[in-house]
This record gives structure tokens, sequence and C-alpha cells, in this order.
């Protein structure tokens, strides 16, 4: 009997394992598509009545410019931040350094392989490719000048120097990832710098490689509301029979685990 549970209990974290590696790459695009035409609308609306923020401080989440590199097909919504909650909207602007478009250096991070993967294929960007910038002061054009792979700890992948953008991810590993740092510059003048942040140093949860913490608590919640379920379900089987119970069970099932992988994949590093 023992030898039974224990074969059933590594089937169902088989099974979690598998279904948590689908859910990361076909079905967390859903939410961020969602989030992303809501964005989109809100930039559009805020770009003609001339409300982008171009000052700090900016609300983390806040939409503020599109990028669009169609060398790669990225055409998407920037927010201000990023730290894992935000990238899960799309790319995110490191607070601390110039917004997009503005002249300095502006630091976009973008996630490799989850929430829709916007940067998958940043590291496709060739020379001379262009990504047109568009912020709430006009329309920018920038080049691509190189792609580099660097450490998890090198500092330079968030220094250049000049009126640079820089796209930075993680590689697609799990264990000790690396950085793709994508260096774009100014193909011209772009638009004055606004006002800087004053809330201090980037924080490492904000430089791609950390996830966020506070979704532990969450995923133990829905941890344990999957498991009342699933032993709901069992009981609800013995006593009705196999589809009534199911089909019962099914939509709390399905709702809860999306919940828990949800959470599961904000503790994932930021960039991935």
């Amino acid at each position: 009997m023992t030898a039974t549970r224990a074969r059933r209990s590594f089937v169902v974290f088989a099974w979690l394992v598998v279904g948590f590696a689908a859910w990361c790459v076909l079905f967390s695009a859903l939410p961020t598509a969602g989030q992303q035409q809501g964005l989109d609308r809100r930039l559009r609306s805020e770009l003609s009545q001339g409300l982008t923020p171009v000052n700090q401080p900016i609300a983390p989440g806040a939409p503020i410019a599109r990028i669009q590199a169609r060398a790669i097909g990225l055409d998407t919504t920037v927010v201000e931040g990023s730290e894992a909650r935000q990238l899960v909207s799309g790319p995110g602007h490191l607070r601390t350094s110039v917004l997009p478009g503005q002249s300095g250096v502006s630091v976009v991070l973008g996630r490799r392989v989850t929430q829709g993967a916007p940067f998958r294929h940043v590291d496709e960007l060739h020379r001379g490719d262009r990504i047109w910038v568009t912020n709430g002061q006009g329309r920018w054009k920038y080049r691509v000048v190189g792609t580099r792979t660097l450490a998890a700890n090198d500092a330079s992948a968030f220094s250049a120097q000049g009126d640079t953008l820089l796209f930075v991810t993680a590689e697609r590993t799990l264990v000790g990832p690396g950085r793709i740092v994508v260096t774009a510059k100014a193909d011209g003048a772009l638009a004055q710098a606004g006002t800087r942040t004053q809330r201090g140093p980037a924080t490492a949860s904000e430089l791609g490689l950390q996830g966020d913490s506070t979704a532990a608590t969450g995923l133990l919640v829905w941890l344990q509301v999957l498991v009342l379920a699933g032993a709901g379900a069992i009981v609800l089987q013995r006593r009705w029979g196999g589809w009534p119970a199911w089909l019962l069970a099914a939509p709390v099932l399905a709702a809860s685990l999306w919940a828990f992988y949800e959470h599961l994949a904000l503790l994932l590093p930021a960039s991935l």
C-alpha cells in the first residue's frame, strides 16, 4: 500500500511539473496578451492627450513607451519597473535609467521564455537593424550595434556610453542564468532626459535574475486549495461515481491549479 501511494504521489508530482512547463511556455502568454491590449489602449490614449509620463516618479506598471523591432517581429508596450510582477505585463524599464527615447542610457528588461516571451528572439537582432521607440516626447530611432552574452554578476550589462538603448534578458536556463544584452545606438538626436528617480540604486530584484519572493505566501495558499479540491473530488467520486464528481470538481481544480502556477512562475528569474 505504501509503495502504491508513493508511486501515485510521484505520478501526480511529475504531471504537475510537466503541466507547469507547458503553462510557462504556452498558457502564461494568455494573461500577458490581455494586459498588453489594455496597456496599448491606455498608452495610445495618453499619447494623444499628451499625458504619457516623461519624468520620474512613475507608478510601477504604468505604460511609458512603445518599442518596435520589425526584424524580429517585436511590437510591444513597455511598462515602468523591472521586477517580476511588472515583467508579467511586458518588457519593463529599469527605473534608474533614462526612459526609452531620451538622451542617455536606457535599459529595458524582458522575458525570454515565459509570459509570451517578448524578448525570445532579441539575440537574433543584427548590426544595423532598426528599433523604433515612441514615447511622450515623440518617435525615435536606434540601430543595433551588437549582442553580448554576459555572466549574471557582470554589471556591464547595464552600462554604456552615449545615447544607448539596452535590451536585457536571461539565457534559457534555470541554473545559474546569464544575460543576453542587445546594444542599440541612437540614430539621430533623442528627446531631453526627464527628471531622475530619487529612490536610490537599483535593487537585485530589479535586475532581472531574481523572482518575487513575496509570491511564496500565495503559492502555499493555492497549494492548500489545490490539495483540498483534489481530496474533495476523490470523496465525491467515491459517493457519486466517476464523471459526475470530476465534472463538478474540474472548474475548481483548474482555477486553483492556474493560480498555483501563476504564483510559482513569479518565483522564477524575472527575465526568464
